[in-house]
């Protein structure tokens, strides 16, 4: 079982620049059809970064998150955003080939 975490600051940018707070995405992570993919543009040695795609709330949705080494039963939010037509589209399909 996965335990969130996330910088208070940051949940307030998120929730100004794209109108979603992080303590409302993370039923992304309950989604068995969320499409995980390794983010390596923003990843770097000491933490991996990943971006999920999925439905949460009626709507889908895109989350980078970090897994790290230093704590694996943490996942802890960096930015949400609402998909865009792009990604809704790659879920949609992946969902229903």
């Amino acid at each position: 079982m996965s335990r969130f975490s996330w910088d208070p600051l940051k949940d307030i940018a998120n929730q100004q620049r794209h109108g979603l707070r992080f303590s409302e995405v993370i039923s992304v992570f309950d989604d068995p059809e969320a499409i995980d993919d390794y983010d390596a543009a923003h990843s770097h040695p000491s933490e991996d970064r990943w971006t999920t795609i999925g439905w949460c709330n009626g709507r889908c949705i895109v989350v980078r998150v970090t897994w790290t080494d230093r704590d694996p039963d943490v996942i802890r939010i960096i930015s949400a955003r609402f998909a865009d037509v792009s990604e809704t589209t790659l879920y949609r399909q992946r969902v229903k080939p």
